[in-house]
């Protein structure tokens, strides 16, 4: 895959992957569709490190369960969009250190918002504490994120004429507040982004990556896969990495088709061919007894249209089986050698002839057999 880059340059900006994040707003009707561990699973086949989530990603999840989900697939987290209330920030902290956060934001900004020039001073202090007891709890900053109207909407301050971004960045402290830059919304309020980030680059620690057509000719823009809007993502990403951004975060607001942004997406900024997705395997395990001795029965079901060789673990003992047609079955029952078990799992692991590998993960409940 080829990607358009910005005039003068030979070769597109690389971001190291470490760097490169996606927010999951983005992957909605995919979740919805495929559900979260799977899309999970997807992106780490693609090649993500790292994610952000937004609060509705948390629902029927302790921050304990969504991090384990993450770390089985290899993915951070490394901020988030969610609450930031000053009254329920205690429980942020908790629910945000959790997950592993190094940043604490939200898709927007604390109370009162900036509809008008005292409730923007306002809106700074209120960031200014949060970032102050986010960093004091071990966190990197606080962070709140634009959309195109804090550059639309200008005040008088001390007296020069400047947007409520940029009165929020003047008015913060450094030292515990940082900025998400997203990039198609600052662009479609005719913000030149590049000197904005060359201007403000030390408080821009975060970008949200997007691109979109119909910039600034009122109503929404329509965004698209990076590299096929108007968005000038090449100097852009120039300018952010010349500032020392810390993380790039993919981002279309509900993209129609996830999976295919998320790979574009991630080539667009790595350099990287996405993974491939591995084979279509499904598994159950099942804590059994027979003639007072407890067995666990892992099977996995061949749900790909391709022969697979599939690899069954427990901790009591591994079972491999080639050639295990489409729509076939691997089975293998475990002795546990005691008269009871404990709630557990099993790994199943199945690959095919061009080694596209897929490893999934079978819960069992406890047992005794005494």
């Amino acid at each position: 895959m080829t990607f358009a880059v910005g005039e003068g340059s030979t070769e597109p900006v690389v971001v190291p992957a470490e760097q490169v994040s996606i927010q999951m707003f983005s992957l909605i009707p995919w979740v919805n569709e495929a559900g979260l561990p799977a899309v999970l699973e997807r992106l780490s086949e693609i090649g993500f490190k790292n994610i952000e989530p937004f609060g509705g990603n948390f629902s029927g999840y302790t921050a304990e369960e969504f991090r384990a989900l993450a770390d089985s697939y290899g993915l951070s987290v490394k901020s988030s969009h969610y609450n930031v209330d000053e009254a329920t920030f205690d429980a942020t902290l908790d629910y945000v250190g959790t997950l592993g956060q190094e940043y604490v934001g939200s898709g927007g900004w604390p109370a009162p918002g900036i509809g008008t020039y005292e409730n923007t001073l306002a809106t700074a202090e209120a960031m200014n504490r949060l970032g102050e007891r986010a960093v004091d709890a071990g966190f990197t900053k606080f962070f709140g994120h634009n959309h195109d109207g804090e550059f639309r909407t200008t005040y008088e301050h001390e007296g020069e004429t400047l947007s409520a971004w940029e009165i929020l960045v003047r008015e913060t402290n450094p030292e515990y507040v940082t900025f998400q830059l997203d990039v198609a919304w600052a662009a479609h309020a005719g913000v030149d982004v590049p000197a904005l980030i060359e201007q403000y680059g030390d408080r821009i620690e975060l970008l949200h990556v997007k691109d979109a057509t119909g910039l600034n000719a009122g109503g929404r823009p329509s965004f698209t896969n990076l590299g096929e809007g108007e968005v000038p993502l090449q100097e852009i990403l120039t300018a952010a990495q010349e500032a020392g951004v810390a993380y790039y975060v993919l981002e279309w607001d509900q993209a129609p088709d996830g999976e295919d942004f998320a790979a574009h997406g991630f080539e667009y900024l790595t350099g990287v061919p996405a993974g491939e997705a591995g084979p279509d395997v499904t598994a159950t395990a099942q804590a059994r007894c027979l003639a007072g001795k407890t067995y666990v029965a892992v099977r996995a079901l061949n749900e790909d249209d391709v022969p697979l060789t599939v690899t069954l673990e427990t901790p009591y003992g591994t079972k491999t089986v080639e050639n295990v047609a489409p729509g076939a079955n691997a089975y293998q029952s475990f002795a546990v050698r005691s008269g009871e078990v404990e709630a557990g799992s099993a790994t199943v692991t199945a690959t095919d002839a061009e080694g596209r590998t897929a490893t999934v993960t079978a819960e069992h409940d406890a047992l005794s057999c005494g």
